[in-house]
């Protein structure tokens, strides 16, 4: 079963495609492995082969690992009102646990879109205070601007970016710490 009739999804390859056609494109797969997730209330589909990753549905992911430590996975140009979406989830989560540790992944990252909207800091000013760690782990060329979009230099929590070898091993550590 797929997503509801006439649902549009985002394939970072093809842009956005009706539902329909990206299901019978992915059936085409013979080596495919499908999941389905929620977010929020609606369904979004990922799908991988076996190699690489063909597409994603969303730039952005969120999903809780263990305790209080939540990962949010980012690929391709991140959109604010994707990152918004994230946000409310995220909001939601530290209503019911409290204050959170969280793991960015950058892969295959190709920046912010180019937004006004980016300035508004509701979000740090509200609930800066319930983020007690906060590592990104990606290609070193975004180090400068991930720490500076993570406001690393204006928030209590500490952030800190990793992009060696075994940068999620280590990133895992020093947020257990």
């Amino acid at each position: 079963m797929g997503p509801p009739h006439g649902t549009r999804i985002r394939a970072s390859i093809f842009g956005s495609v009706p539902a329909e056609a990206y299901v019978r494109v992915m059936e085409l797969h013979t080596r495919r492995h499908s999941k389905r997730i929620g977010v929020g209330m609606s369904l979004r589909w990922q799908t991988w082969t076996v190699e690489h990753r063909l597409f994603s549905t969303m730039p952005i992911t969120m999903q809780h690992e263990r305790d209080n430590i939540y990962r949010i996975d980012i690929s391709g140009l991140l959109e604010k009102d994707e990152f918004d979406r994230c946000q409310s989830l995220l909001v939601d989560e530290m209503r019911r646990i409290g204050p959170v540790k969280l793991l960015f992944v950058l892969s295959r990252f190709e920046g912010w879109e180019r937004s006004d909207a980016w300035g508004d800091l509701t979000f740090y000013v509200v609930h800066g205070d319930t983020i007690e760690r906060i590592a990104v782990v990606g290609d070193d060329k975004w180090r400068g601007e991930a720490l500076m979009f993570a406001a690393a230099d204006l928030r209590r929590a500490p952030v800190e970016f990793f992009s060696s070898a075994d940068a999620l091993t280590e990133a895992h550590a020093w947020l257990a710490a």
